[in-house]
């Protein structure tokens, strides 16, 4: 988290590398190539470098992988796989980045990754539909997830949820 890559990568790599960044971000979609690791000044046998564009453009996530782990993503279906869990890892990671930014709250913690990315999307007001949609769920999982917030956090609606999360004072539920 947080390096360079291109000081975890040995010097002949850096002009591959570059090559593949700029595929990967004017396709939108990860890659992965064969470099040679530079770690603390030691030279490590070659390995497979994941690669997923993230916003703000020009940011990327990276992995990298040993040889029996790059065995798995020798398929274009064992790579999907692998930059879909990967995806998934980064999503999270963004989501609780955006929830540092929120008033305390130590009941936070208690959402799993899927849920914080829900609620900081409705947060930035996005409705349901346009949140199943950008998640590739459908409305009932989106609301499932919204539930199980609401129970999680002890609120009622939507609009208690953004009020009690931008810490101001929500409208009394109605019984």
């Amino acid at each position: 988290m947080g390096q360079s890559l291109f000081r975890l990568v040995d010097t002949p790599d850096v002009g591959p590398l570059l090559k593949a960044l700029a595929r990967s971000s004017d396709a939108g979609r990860g890659t992965s190539l064969a470099v040679r690791p530079q770690l603390f000044g030691f030279r490590a046998s070659r390995c497979l470098l994941l690669l997923l564009p993230m916003e703000p453009s020009p940011s990327f996530a990276f992995a990298l992988l040993d040889d029996e782990a790059a065995d798995v993503l020798a398929s274009a279906l064992g790579m999907e796989q692998a930059l879909w869990q990967f995806d998934e890892v980064v999503r999270a990671a963004t989501a609780s980045r955006m929830a540092a930014e929120l008033p305390p709250d130590p009941e936070l913690g208690r959402l799993s990754g899927r849920e914080l990315e829900i609620v900081m999307r409705l947060m930035n007001g996005d409705r349901v539909p346009a949140i199943a949609e950008a998640l590739f769920l459908s409305q009932s999982t989106v609301r499932n997830h919204l539930s199980a917030v609401f129970r999680k956090l002890r609120v009622g609606s939507q609009q208690q949820l953004i009020h009690r999360l931008r810490g101001t004072d929500a409208p009394p539920s109605r019984s």
